[in-house]
């Protein structure tokens, strides 16, 4: 297994996996080596034959690789990545003008499946499975459908008690892929999303500062408590219970390495919607606009009651607050009181109220545009950028009165004829994750 850390391209991190190793052995050493981080091949276009429309030219243009083989006729598509919903999944199909045995040999579940905007990976994974249609002219179609490299990780039962003690979340990570991937080549684990985010937009896109998500928590930080998985429940589940706590997520990158981090809605915008009335032609094709602001189960400000103190100064109530500006724009008086008793002082409490503010505030507030193509001039450098998560984009629109940056939580690409993304996006400022426990002052 392998890591990189924030900054760094590729960094070997053999004590990670040794570590793992360790935990799921009950202390004993084996054999886990680190390896170097390596990129699928990524075939050139060159004449090869690929789909797509003319939005952006070739960049627009979608290849899908399976087991090292491009194929070439897909005659539609469906790819959805998304930061709050793991793993990934992809549904492609193909028609077929000779017989389908062919063509179902080069797709066969557990086949690994790759997909390029122009050249630049956006999806790895396995195929999972396929459907095939005949008829009596000889022609046919075949879907294959499938997710991404985190998909494994999501399928593996826990079969035997593991505990990990003084462990960090990467360590616990670790711990997981090695017991989800035992046949598997060495995975890599990255602990920042910037490496992602140049390989998917097929431009630099870097953060101007850390992650506001949550009060500071690191993949190298140490877990809460000794962890101990149950037998029945599957890895995945067993990660993201703990990581949950900690605002941290982990997510499958384009080139199929794992990355361990948080969404960052505070970076420069890479990309720009721009909506004006009576403009015939916008540097983005809006197709169709959707903008959901619902207040039910939001809340003008939360208040959480805690505890404090000790034996040595007694007991005493710890509280906090958090006001949310907006609801109270509109008129509400609407309070929401918690008391929790993992709450031990009035910052861990106000962070507490910030983050059950903003999971109501995510809960009601959507914003989905369609546009054509994959791809669109970046405000960074000029050139054509691939639309992907994790990203940010400047939205003035005044069909629907919206004027700021808004966060890339989810990417859909689809072609059904027309060649369109779906972007739904979120408020940065909405973009508070984990709990109480993880929160400053523990």
């Amino acid at each position: 297994m392998t890591t990189r850390a924030p900054g760094e391209e590729t960094q070997a991190f053999a004590n990670v996996a040794a570590l793992a190793a360790r935990q799921l052995n009950g202390g004993a050493s084996q054999g886990v080596t680190a390896a170097k981080s390596t990129k699928p091949a990524t075939p050139t276009l060159g004449a090869i034959q690929t789909f797509g429309d003319v939005t952006g030219g070739l960049e627009d243009q979608v290849r899908v690789v399976v087991n090292g083989q491009t194929i070439l006729v897909a005659e539609s598509y469906e790819v959805q990545s998304s930061m709050l919903v793991q793993p990934s999944t992809f549904s492609l199909r193909f028609g077929w003008g000779d017989v389908l045995r062919g063509l179902i040999a080069m797709a066969q579940p557990g086949f690994a499946f790759q997909l390029y905007v122009g050249d630049t990976p956006q999806f790895t994974g396995q195929i999972d499975g396929f459907e095939a249609t005949s008829d009596p002219s000889g022609g046919g179609e075949l879907t294959i459908h499938g997710r991404d490299s985190l998909a494994p990780l999501h399928d593996a039962f826990v079969t035997s008690e593991t505990s990990f003690a003084n462990a960090t979340y990467l360590d616990m990570v670790g711990g997981a892929v090695l017991a989800a991937f035992p046949n598997n080549p060495p995975i890599t684990i990255a602990q920042s999303a910037d490496a992602n985010r140049k390989l998917t937009t097929g431009i630099g896109v870097v953060p101007n500062a850390d992650p506001e998500t949550n009060a500071g928590q690191n993949p190298t930080g140490p877990t809460a408590k000794q962890l101990r998985t149950k037998i029945g429940e599957r890895w995945y589940e067993f990660i993201k219970r703990e990581l949950d706590r900690a605002g941290l997520f982990l997510w499958a990158a384009g080139d199929g390495t794992l990355i361990l981090s948080q969404p960052n809605g505070n970076q420069p915008a890479a990309y720009q919607i721009v909506r004006r009335r009576g403009q015939t032609r916008n540097a983005v094709n809006v197709t169709h606009a959707s903008y959901r602001n619902a207040t039910e189960g939001r809340y003008t400000e939360a208040i959480i009651y805690g505890r404090g103190g000790g034996k040595k100064f007694g007991r005493t109530k710890a509280s906090g607050s958090f006001v949310d500006t907006e609801m109270q724009g509109f008129g509400f008086q609407r309070p929401l009181v918690l008391r929790d008793a993992n709450v031990n002082n009035a910052i861990q409490a106000e962070y507490y109220a910030r983050r059950k503010l903003a999971e109501t505030r995510r809960a009601g507030w959507q914003l989905v545009y369609q546009v054509a193509g994959h791809t669109v001039p970046s405000l960074l450098n000029g050139q054509r950028a691939v639309w992907a998560k994790d990203t940010v984009v400047r939205v003035q629109d005044d069909e629907l009165g919206l004027d700021g940056n808004y966060y890339v939580e989810k990417v859909v690409l689809r072609r059904g004829p027309q060649t369109t993304t779906e972007l739904t996006l979120q408020r940065p400022a909405d973009l508070v994750f984990g709990s109480d426990e993880g929160g400053p002052g523990t």
